[in-house]
């Protein structure tokens, strides 16, 4: 689910695909909670802040890659999941309230983020990324 700052804006609410700048980005980052009563659950990776796994799962996709930080293994999580055949759904409903404000944004300038690309350069990730109208 998505994770809300106490200023009240969502830190994130999953992960997208930017096919411009060809990366993972969070979604709906700095936008006011208030957008979550009208938001339906999207099929996106989710964050590892907040990251429910059914036990079948556990158990059917290894655990996460040792060598990415939490948030990239999160991801890479979610795209094995997804890869094997199931689903990751951010469920707006179900929200965790930050008790201290922080940068919930990718760097895509660490060993994680190249290691994740590469991983994934095989996979057509545009189910991930938004329909530019």
């Amino acid at each position: 689910g998505p994770v809300v700052e106490p200023t009240g804006t969502i830190r994130h609410a999953g992960y997208y695909f930017s096919r411009f700048r060809r990366q993972w980005d969070t979604r709906l980052a700095g936008v006011p909670e208030v957008i979550l009563e009208v938001e339906k659950p999207t099929l996106v990776p989710v964050s590892d802040e907040l990251l429910f796994v059914r036990k079948e799962w556990i158990e059917r996709v290894p655990a996460f890659d040792e060598l990415l930080d939490p948030s990239y293994g999160a991801l890479d999580y979610c795209v094995r999941i997804s890869q094997a055949g199931g689903q990751s759904v951010l469920e707006p409903t179900v929200c965790a309230r930050a008790i201290s404000p922080r940068d919930g944004k990718l760097s895509d300038a660490t060993a994680a983020a190249e290691r994740v690309r590469e991983k994934h350069s095989q996979l057509n990730l545009a189910r991930w990324a938004p329909e530019v109208i």
